[in-house]
């Protein structure tokens, strides 16, 4: 078995493993710091350096059989249109990187397609949080709409398009909802950066429960426990639900490197907890997403950012297996 399949110190062919963690490689539409293009190999390095007994899980998901599989061609097309993306084109070359992300989309989309066609479980890496859409979409035709999503992030994701691009990190959560067989229920949790219009589509769709961070912020001030908080979360979401991970959710000093940082968030060990919770819960988990994890553009900064993601990502594969 090639290295280059490896995650979390083990090796495991496509045929035996259980569960198949997706790399993309994209950010062409990043609009702020880059660096997330590089966040699949990133927390693939990192993932070796854990203690692989985790006493939240019951078992050891390492042993359970998760290959690693890198979208390499996504790599070569984010690295031939990011340039395009970045200068001030013409409106032929928005309409190239346009028609280039929803490509991006259609590859993760059959990439995931061919996972559930085996009858295995996945999980996604990115790359910026565009790269979730194919999934989101395969996952709804999947589930025929039965299922909801449970949405952390800094940001609401819900702009029809931004600075000119419709496929971008910031469209991913209003793209979903636009489609044929869109989520139930869409839950949002440590949203604390959006304009008016993301707010007001939030307070006229019935389908879309947000926990705003400063709202978490202000029942944590007055008394109100963490515990009390997920359980309120928990109580929003369908029983099969899909999990999407942006790491700017968390506090700042989880994920210094990410693209577009904010004040605020979630700890790590909160975000531990409610994983932990979404487990005894008993709903299912049809799969997730990691994304925005970014590397440093120094190595001075040591492997902070993978080595925080790649913990999530094994705790998210431990609530998937098991």
């Amino acid at each position: 078995m090639s290295s280059e399949n490896a995650i979390f110190g083990q090796s495991c062919s496509y045929e035996k493993s259980r569960l198949i963690l997706l790399g993309a490689p994209w950010e062409v539409t990043v609009s702020y710091a880059s660096g997330t293009v590089h966040g699949p190999k990133w927390i693939q390095q990192a993932s070796s350096q854990l203690d692989f007994f985790d006493p939240q899980n019951k078992n050891n998901p390492s042993n359970e059989g998760i290959y690693f599989h890198y979208l390499s061609h996504l790599k070569n097309q984010n690295d031939k249109f990011r340039p395009v993306a970045l200068k001030e084109g013409s409106l032929k070359e928005k309409q190239d990187v346009n028609q280039a992300c929803f490509q991006m989309v259609q590859d993760v989309r059959a990439q995931v397609k061919k996972v559930l066609d085996d009858e295995k479980l996945f999980g996604l890496i990115g790359g910026d949080h565009s790269v979730s859409e194919g999934a989101l979409l395969e996952v709804g035709e999947r589930f025929q709409g039965k299922f909801g999503i449970l949405h952390f992030d800094a940001h609401a994701d819900m702009r029809s398009a931004y600075q000119g691009f419709t496929h971008s990190h910031a469209s991913v959560m209003h793209n979903t909802l636009q489609g044929k067989h869109a989520p139930c229920q869409l839950v949002q949790v440590g949203i604390r950066d959006l304009c008016k219009e993301e707010f007001e589509k939030i307070q006229g769709d019935s389908r879309i429960h947000c926990f705003f961070d400063h709202d978490i912020k202000k029942r944590l001030f007055e008394g109100k426990s963490w515990s009390e908080i997920v359980s309120d979360i928990l109580k929003k979401l369908p029983e099969q639900i899909y999990i999407s991970l942006d790491v700017d959710a968390l506090s700042w000093e989880y994920a210094p490197h990410t693209g577009c940082p904010v004040p605020g968030g979630l700890s790590f060990d909160q975000m531990s907890y409610l994983i932990q919770q979404l487990g005894v819960s008993k709903k299912k988990i049809v799969g997730f997403d990691v994304v925005e994890t970014a590397r440093p553009p120094s190595h001075n900064f040591g492997e902070w950012d993978g080595n925080v993601s790649a913990r999530l990502i094994y705790k998210l594969c431990g609530a998937v297996l098991f």
